[in-house]
């Protein structure tokens, strides 16, 4: 099985619904593979900018991690919606191609040093060096994305890794992290039951309630909350 293979099953066992993107010279090996995976549906977009925003929109509104993809030099239009993502705290992950690894050095007109531009701006990045390693990283991608503060995950893939060939891969998915929060914390008792007493005490209670009421879902459970205070 060859890299973009392995790829694409890694996604397709994440239940992966859509991944957002346009293709490029570096990401035809991707392509090709794809066609024989209809249910892991390409979004083409206009151009890369417009993919990083769909993906922010996805996971926004699905409480799943937003995927993209961008062509090589392409990756530098993604800045700006990875940058919301990450300030947003938005679980995403976004590939980009790049030219062959043993052309690095090479000064090839669509080569860049993509870790350093996009480190500032994500919870991880990661390039893959051997085929043999896609299982572990996609695994690892959606778990840091979806884990503790979510954020955006960058995974870069050469050209030459797309084509090559993967030995035995594992490609079992982590289900626990196909959605956000990966893991949900509890609150102790004794804070939760202090935290009652202080609203029960209180003569103009007021709830502020962030992003972690929205990743929860608890939006019913918090107006429940404010009529029986009255806050």
């Amino acid at each position: 099985m060859n890299c973009s293979r392995a790829l694409l099953e890694m996604l397709k066992n994440y239940e992966t619904e859509y991944v957002f993107g346009l293709p490029g010279e570096t990401t035809l090996p991707w392509y090709k593979e794809w066609l024989d995976y209809p249910e892991i549906k390409h979004v083409m977009a206009r151009d890369e900018r417009s993919s990083a925003f769909m993906a922010d929109g996805y996971a926004r509104f699905s409480f799943k991690p937003g995927l993209c993809e961008a062509p090589s030099v392409g990756s530098t239009h993604v800045l700006p919606g990875v940058a919301e993502a990450y300030k947003s705290s938005l679980p995403m992950i976004f590939f980009t191609s790049d030219i062959p690894l043993h052309l690095e050095t090479q000064n090839m007109l669509t080569g860049l040093d993509q870790t350093s531009m996009f480190k500032g701006i994500t919870k991880e990045t990661i390039t893959v060096t051997n085929p043999d390693q896609i299982p572990h990283v996609i695994r690892r991608a959606f778990r840091v994305a979806t884990t503790g503060k979510p954020g955006p995950v960058h995974i870069r893939l050469p050209h030459d890794v797309l084509q090559g060939e993967t030995v035995d891969p594992m490609l079992y998915a982590q289900k626990d992290f196909t959605h956000y929060p990966g893991h949900r914390p509890v609150a102790e008792t004794p804070k939760i039951m202090e935290a009652l007493k202080l609203l029960g005490e209180a003569e103009s209670p007021v709830l502020i309630c962030g992003q972690g009421a929205l990743y929860s879902q608890a939006w019913d459970e918090v107006i429940a909350l404010a009529e029986l205070y009255a806050a």
